[in-house]
């Protein structure tokens, strides 16, 4: 059994607070889980938070804890705001109820509640208990109050030594729970029938499915126990009339102990005893085992407990007075007993036998009296082989205990009764040899010869029918349908397989498999055919049939073993003429080939245009750089802004060929990636500072955070810096007003180390759409977006391949109006200081 604990409470405004801002979901995984300093915030995590593992610091009182238990000891604590278990392993150090904790652990969900796992703790000194909270038992089961140090009020009806733990039964109003006495310094006093004041946290006990089915008090010591009622002796109590019990209302009843006497009727386990005093009979139930004869005349103290309409002694003490004669059973009937007047008395009644059968630990009797059946049972460990020398439809008498079963309107619907013995039932007279039941089954069994005769016909027919249909399918497929023999040579060729080999059915005949087939291959497909009707499994093959006039047709051929009586007889093959698909496949072969020719002589040419179009370019932004200081010495100011155009169209014209160079050069594979050693950071305070001009023009706000250790790493700087720049400026342009944050951490993993650079930024954001295609070169989020930033659409797809040419990765996370983060990751140690790359346009490489 597995014991749990479970609260559900209400946090104050500043726990409430506390716990929003560690449960934002925003930016989760960057932030560390803030620290629990209450109780109360533990309780409140769902089973996700719980399983996260928060850091946990609280302060507070023991109010109980045992290192008896069988797996880990209990312990647990409780603060001003709730009160928790904490798993403590096995060898902890030992504390008692009242010393006050300070605990530091995390938190954790191994099954039914959060709790408080890997526990470092000091005793820092001693408080009083918490004031105890009265609950009521509908309360508990709520989960209210689980783990808290409660009060309740109730009679114990069991108390045991357990593994040196004290346990108690209790029922208290609306149920009963279990109580754990953890420490046991002083003599225990007699507790049951004891009217009792109890203490202690309230744990909850669960099954495998985290279901709750009970609750247990968790007690420190004996002095949390108030015995308002003190117990006495059972058996100098005045005795009660069994009459008077057995009219106890169909109520559940949660009272003392009464004592009652009565003579011993049956007995069906060794704690459960039958008592009557020849008009009323009730059931007992020994919280010790013993045995008893019918006759035996018992005192009995017990705790009364009506269920199901009859009345049980629970938890109850017997001892014999002395011993008489049996009772006799009452001779009864079926209107009689469902009226009502037999509940719990011996009787005896006729019946025609039914059927035996055996169930659980009892051998069970169907018997019918007039128009009523019932069962009479007895236990299997006392049958004999009497009751299988019993026929059934014998007329019967049997004798036990009449136990009624009613309704919701305390109606008898149906009874049953329980033998003391095999020797209770009595034989009146046996059945006839020819009885209505057994001509019923010689007509049964013509009946099921006729059916297997007719059926067998009808077998027979539909058998011809099929064959008959299977011939008219195989005759007009389109494949070709062969069975070959065991001397591999043809027994069966379809139409389709005249048509297109040109053999007529009488030259296919006995024709030999090698005959259809090229010189080169009739060797292999012999063994292979062979292995084939021996019950080798025979893959899917390609192969050629030659036809009569020598052409050849490609097909694709299944081979399947033929067996009569167990052993090989052919083989049964399926070939498909795969003429057209053959032409399909050679036709796609020349149109791949000329696209990816035409790819190349399209990446050769842009590689060639950029290098022809920069050559003029730069003179353009040179001479209107020269002419803008000339311009400036001159004080010709009012052609400055005609010559900053210029250079601005210029520099944009410039960047957009050097993307274009970049890419046709990835694609022809002539990137040459130049690795060396250098300081991460160095690198990324580099990149902040060219770009601090575009931050501030859209009035933006630049966040930075490097870990510290960041390092070196080796990498293609110049290709580093260019992917870092690209981003940042693209999260410059498309946020305004915002903010833009770049973070710097090291990552260690099974697949290696990594350094990981994040750049979040708070603009526009994109939808699912648009990320599908954000990598495609020449390509933007849509229109829009190129009317009003400007820019080619190549800046992400170069950076992408970059890193990927680096062994790395490029990755974004966007919502529409909520920002974008881009994540790149490049590894720490990649090729030797200084040795140069050169870049394949791999597959990967080139996606997208």
């Amino acid at each position: 059994m597995l014991l749990g604990i479970r609260t559900i409470r209400t946090l104050p405004t500043g726990a409430l607070t506390l716990l929003a801002s560690l449960l934002c979901g925003t930016a989760a995984s960057a932030v560390p889980l803030p620290t629990l300093t209450r109780i109360s915030q533990i309780r409140q995590l769902t089973r996700e938070q719980a399983a996260r593992g928060y850091p946990v610091r609280v302060r507070a009182v023991v109010t109980y804890y045992s290192p008896l238990t069988s797996e880990t000891p209990d312990l647990f604590v409780q603060d001003s705001t709730a009160g928790i278990w904490v798993h403590l392993p096995k060898n902890a150090p030992p504390v008692a109820a009242g010393q006050f904790l300070e605990i530091e652990g995390v938190t954790e969900i191994p099954d039914f509640a959060p709790q408080i796992g890997q526990p470092r703790y000091r005793v820092i000194g001693t408080a009083p208990l918490p004031r105890a909270k009265p609950v009521s038992f509908e309360t508990m089961l709520s989960t209210r109050e689980d783990s808290q140090w409660v009060e309740t009020q109730g009679v114990v009806r069991q108390a045991k030594l357990l593994n040196g733990l004290l346990t108690l039964d209790v029922a208290v109003a609306g149920g009963r729970l279990m109580a754990e006495v953890g420490e046991l310094q002083q003599p225990v006093p007699p507790l049951e029938d004891a009217e009792v004041r109890i203490r202690g946290a309230c744990g909850a006990n669960f099954n495998n499915r985290m279901q709750l089915v009970g609750i247990i008090l968790y007690v420190p010591n004996l002095k949390q126990i108030e015995v308002l009622r003190p117990a006495v002796d059972p058996f100098t109590q005045p005795v009660h009339p069994i009459d008077s019990v057995a009219r106890f209302a169909p109520q559940r009843a949660m009272g003392h102990r009464i004592r009652v006497q009565g003579i011993v009727t049956l007995q069906d386990s060794p704690t459960s005893i039958y008592l009557s005093n020849g008009r009323s009979g009730f059931r007992v139930r020994s919280v010790a085992p013993g045995a008893f004869q019918p006759g035996d005349r018992l005192d009995v103290a017990g705790f009364p407990r009506v269920s199901d309409y009859s009345v049980t002694m629970e938890d109850a003490v017997c001892r014999r007075i002395e011993r008489q004669a049996p009772l006799t059973p009452i001779p009864a009937s079926v209107d009689l007993i469902l009226a009502g007047e037999y509940d719990s008395l011996p009787i005896s009644i006729e019946g025609r036998l039914l059927e035996k059968s055996g169930w659980g630990g009892n051998e069970t009797l169907v018997l019918e009296s007039g128009r009523v059946v019932f069962d009479a049972s007895v236990s299997r460990a006392r049958r004999s082989a009497w009751l299988d020398s019993v026929p059934t439809d014998s007329l019967v008498r049997v004798a036990g205990i009449c136990l009624s079963q009613k309704d919701e309107t305390e109606q008898k619907q149906a009874f049953r009764v329980l033998m003391q013995s095999p020797h209770d039932l009595t034989v009146i007279r046996r059945p006839p040899w020819w009885t209505v039941r057994r001509l019923l089954i010689a007509l049964g069994v013509l009946a099921v010869a006729i059916l297997c005769g007719l059926a067998w016909v009808l077998v027979q027919q539909r058998h011809a029918l099929l064959e008959q249909r299977y011939h008219n399918l195989v005759e007009n497929a389109n494949d070709i349908i062969f069975t070959v023999g065991p001397h591999q040579n043809l027994t069966s060729l379809n139409k389709a397989g005249e048509r297109i080999l040109g053999y007529t059915p009488k030259e296919a005949s006995d024709l030999p498999l090698a005959h259809l087939l090229p010189s080169v291959w009739s060797g292999k497909i012999a063994e292979l055919a062979s292995d084939a009707s021996r019950g080798q499994p025979f893959p899917v093959q390609e192969w050629e049939f030659v036809a009569k006039d020598n052409s050849r047709t490609p097909v694709e051929v299944s081979l399947q073993a033929i067996r009569k009586r167990g052993r090989p007889a052919g083989l049964l093959g399926i070939a498909r003429d795969i003429s057209e698909r053959k032409r399909a496949e050679d036709e796609l072969l020349r149109a791949k080939d000329a696209a990816e020719a035409a790819n190349r002589a399209k990446t050769e040419f842009l590689a060639n245009m950029s290098h022809e179009l920069r050559t003029p370019l730069n003179a353009v932004i040179g001479y209107s750089e020269m002419l803008e200081e000339l311009a400036g010495e001159r004080g010709q100011d009012d052609l400055l802004p005609d010559l900053q155009r210029i250079h601005g169209a210029g520099r944009h014209l410039l960047d957009l060929i050097n993307d274009v160079l970049d890419l046709s050069k990835i694609e022809a594979g002539k990137v040459q990636l130049c690795i060396d050693r250098f300081a991460v950071r160095a690198v990324i305070q580099d990149v902040v500072g060219t770009i601090q001009p575009l931050v501030e023009k859209n009035v933006n706000r630049l966040e930075v955070a490097c870990q510290q250790d960041l390092g070196e790493m080796a990498a293609d700087q110049t290709r580093t810096r260019q992917v870092l720049f690209n981003l940042l400026s693209n999260a410059c342009k498309f946020t305004e007003h915002g903010t833009i944050r770049l973070e710097a951490t090291r990552v260690e993993n099974g697949a290696g180390r990594w350094v990981e650079v994040r750049v979040a930024d708070t603009g526009i954001g994109m939808s699912a759409e648009q990320i599908a295609k954000l990598y495609h070169p020449f390509t933007q989020a849509d229109a829009s977006t190129t009317r009003k930033y400007g820019g080619t659409g190549l800046g992400l797809a170069i950076s992408r391949r970059i890193c990927r040419l680096m062994g790395g990765s490029l990755s974004v996370e966007s919502q529409l109006g909520r920002g974008s983060v881009f994540t790149v990751r490049l590894p720490v140690g990649s090729l030797a200081d200084g040795e140069e790359k050169a870049a394949t346009p791999t597959e990967e490489a080139l996606a997208g």
